[in-house]
This record gives C-alpha cells, sequence and structure tokens, in this order.
C-alpha cells in the first residue's frame, strides 16, 4: 500500500469523480451514502467536488464495500462495468469464446406474469439464452418505468440473492424481486426483516415487504440495451 501511495503521490486521483460515479449508478444519495460509512453528507460533497479527498481508511472500505480494486479507485475512470462487476463478451478470431459462455434461463415479460406459479413448478420450463461471461446468473427483461437507467424491453443480467441473509444488499442497488403474487424492477432499501422497493419515479410510493412474501431477489450486475442512442 505505501509503494501504491508514493508511486501515485504525483498524479491527479481520480477519487473525487468514481466516489460520484458509484453513487450515481447505484442510485444512493450522499446522505445515505454517508451514512453507511459513519461519516457527514458534507464530506462525500467535498470529496466530489475536489475539495478534499478522503482518507485511506476509508477508500479501503469503500472498495470493500463495492468489490473494487483500491488502486483503480485513485488512478482509473471507472466504468459501469467496473461498478458492475460485469464482463463484455470476448471473442477469439471473430467467434464468441464457447468456454465462456453459459446458457442461462430468460424471463420475458409475458412469463412474468405467471414467473411466481412458475417457480412452484421449476423453472425448468423456461426458455434459455446464451450469454458470453455470465455464469449462474437469470435475464429478465426490463418493463415499467421504475428504474430511469433502463428501457422497455432491455435485458437485465442478474445475481440471486440468498433470501435468508440480506446483509450483502447495497441500499439503492437495482434489483428484481419475485413477491406472491408479481415481479418488480426497483431500487431497494433494507431495514431489519422488511424490505423497501423504491421507484426513481416520483408519483410511486415506495413499497414495503416483509421476508415472507419475498420468493426471490436478484441483484442486477449487467444490461443488454436494444435502443439506439
Amino acid at each position: 500500500m505505501n509503494n501504491f501511495l508514493a508511486k501515485n503521490s504525483s498524479k491527479k486521483s481520480k477519487i473525487s469523480k468514481n466516489i460520484r460515479k458509484i453513487r450515481t449508478i447505484k442510485g444512493i444519495s450522499q446522505t445515505v451514502f454517508a451514512e453507511d460509512f459513519g461519516i457527514n453528507r458534507a464530506n462525500i460533497s467535498s470529496y466530489e467536488e475536489g475539495r478534499a479527498e478522503p482518507k485511506m481508511d476509508l477508500v479501503i472500505k469503500i472498495a470493500n464495500k463495492f468489490g473494487l480494486d483500491v488502486e483503480k479507485l485513485y488512478t482509473k475512470d471507472l466504468t459501469v462495468n467496473d461498478l458492475t462487476n460485469f464482463s463484455p463478451p470476448s471473442f477469439e478470431n471473430s467467434e464468441i469464446n464457447k468456454s465462456a459462455t453459459e446458457n442461462i434461463k430468460y424471463v420475458s415479460r409475458s412469463n412474468s406474469l405467471n414467473y411466481a406459479s412458475t417457480l412452484e413448478n421449476g423453472s425448468e420450463n423456461l426458455p434459455d439464452i446464451e450469454i458470453p461471461n455470465i455464469k449462474n446468473a437469470r435475464a429478465f427483461e426490463y418493463f415499467g418505468d421504475d428504474i430511469t437507467a433502463f428501457s422497455n424491453g432491455d435485458v437485465l443480467y442478474a445475481k440471486k440473492i440468498d433470501n435468508n441473509n440480506w446483509n450483502g444488499i447495497i441500499s439503492g442497488e437495482a434489483c428484481v424481486i419475485i413477491s406472491n403474487d408479481r415481479v418488480y424492477f426497483k431500487r431497494l432499501d433494507v431495514i431489519k426483516s422488511k424490505i423497501s422497493l423504491v421507484s426513481e419515479n416520483p408519483k410511486y410510493k415506495a413499497l414495503v415487504l416483509q421476508q415472507e412474501e419475498i420468493q426471490e431477489i436478484w441483484r442486477v450486475v449487467g444490461y443488454l440495451s436494444f435502443l439506439i442512442p
């Protein structure tokens, strides 16, 4: 760590931009971010505006919380893929690397309507799609207007969260939630044994569900969009 600091002491740190980018992509307010790390909102504001830099122990906590490399947090302009731990497809000789490809179950919008009952009967009947570099995941067709980063028809790649252990859920992250009667695409906030489903659309109020009302939670780790900018 000392060698890293000495090597980069003369370089302009990227930490200010990266803290703001982490918050923006994860949908976390300055207040919530500050509370997660036991500091004041004013501290976060000063870091993001470049008026101060966080101490190394705080940087390490941020890196550990979001699964990031400390050196990259300081020296690299982090991308969306860096922050979602999503690896883009790799190609060899213009062909997909088959060893990195795996079939995963795909839940279309029409299948979402009956997904809760599908779970009871087993998910084997869901269609498969082949996605490079995505393993142990599930794909969901996004619909609705709760998360502004996604458009109707986008395919979200998601990793399953243990429903008996919500400690790893980060407030504000995008998730697919399967309740006993429907599928939600929301940002999450966990309060003890309850979970708050938060929409970015101001016309929708947060929905609070008990643990027994939830069948599955999937953390969004990447997505494929068909909307051309």
